[in-house]
């Protein structure tokens, strides 16, 4: 009976042979750092499937970056590949992600933790294959300018068209190597820059915000010029001036005739006084009708004239 269960346990060994170091295996990816907030929302909305998957593919080729940065590696060892993708998926679970997201962006075919091209396992042997000197040429960082992103992905797409590559499954995860062995060259920040180069998703990468910390203070924005904008405000800030330019000239103005017309009436009354002291120094007169007459009106419109050209002149010149 004991040779009948003898081969039953040799099976049993082998299993456990196979997959016991896979169960006691950790992911050496670290994902504290990575961003997954906006994978929810994106994942979600189902137009937004593509933006969704390259989302979380950048945040696992940081980590992966990270990881290269270390050991010089181009991802995970294989038989940690299946634990990572698991790590990831519970990680994914965890912000809300909905699990039909592993499915429809490829987790273990698409999406990978290892990033082997065309044979070529290490960065060293990336930064040193043909053509690659291209790329480090043209994406140096930063690229946060659009004319800075399109030379590097120029170069990219350059150099993965000279490796010949021709399934999509192998031109993705060459694409992966290429952003890897770049990453793992510069410092966290500097990778995050060019992540979002490579994978088309600017603004989506970010630190993870912490709950306790507490939300900086709005910075006072200056005062949006919108109102300029309308015809009305355009037209009201001009007229002010004007309106204010006006009164100053008016008031100068007002004050000139005022001491014209005075001045005039005091000529006049001058005139009058000095008539009628004539006329009373002179007894042959009483009773003759008058032979002098006032101030001719000419002498007066001559004054309002000069008055009226120099308010004219004020008002030019303001």
């Amino acid at each position: 009976m004991f040779l009948y269960k003898f081969p039953s346990f040799l099976g049993l060994l082998h299993f456990l042979g196979m997959h016991l170091p896979l169960l006691m295996a950790d992911c050496p990816l670290d994902f504290t750092a990575s961003n997954f907030t906006l994978a929810s929302s994106l994942c979600s909305d189902p137009g937004e499937r593509g933006k969704c998957c390259r989302y979380i593919n950048a945040n696992i080729a940081i980590s992966v970056a990270r990881f290269a940065n270390a050991t010089s590696n181009l991802g995970v060892p294989l038989n940690t590949s299946d634990i990572c993708l698991q790590t990831i998926s519970h990680t994914l679970q965890r912000y809300g992600v909905p699990q039909l997201a592993t499915v429809f962006c490829g987790f273990g075919t698409k999406i990978r933790v290892n990033y082997e091209c065309k044979g070529r396992t290490s960065v060293m042997q990336m930064l040193q294959s043909p053509r690659y000197v291209d790329v480090t040429k043209h994406c140096k960082v930063p690229l946060g300018k659009e004319s800075n992103c399109k030379k590097c992905l120029n170069a990219s797409i350059g150099y993965l068209h000279h490796l010949g590559i021709e399934d999509n499954i192998t031109l993705s995860t060459c694409r992966d190597a290429s952003f890897t062995a770049l990453a793992s060259q510069v410092d966290e920040k500097h990778t995050t820059d060019i992540a979002s180069c490579f994978f088309g998703v600017q603004g989506l990468l970010g630190p993870p915000v912490s709950e306790s910390s507490p939300l900086p203070a709005p910075e006072v924005s200056p005062s949006p010029l919108v109102a300029a904008d309308s015809p009305s405000q355009l037209l009201s800030l001009p007229s002010k001036g004007k309106h204010h330019s006006y009164h100053l000239t008016l008031v100068p103005c007002i004050a000139i005739a005022v001491t014209a017309i005075a001045f005039v009436m005091l000529i006049v009354l001058i005139v009058l006084i000095r008539q009628k002291s004539r006329e009373l120094d002179e007894p042959d007169n009483v009773g003759k009708p008058h032979s002098k007459t006032l101030p001719s009106m000419p002498t007066w419109k001559f004054q309002e004239g000069k008055v009226l050209i120099y308010c004219i002149f004020l008002y030019l010149l303001s």
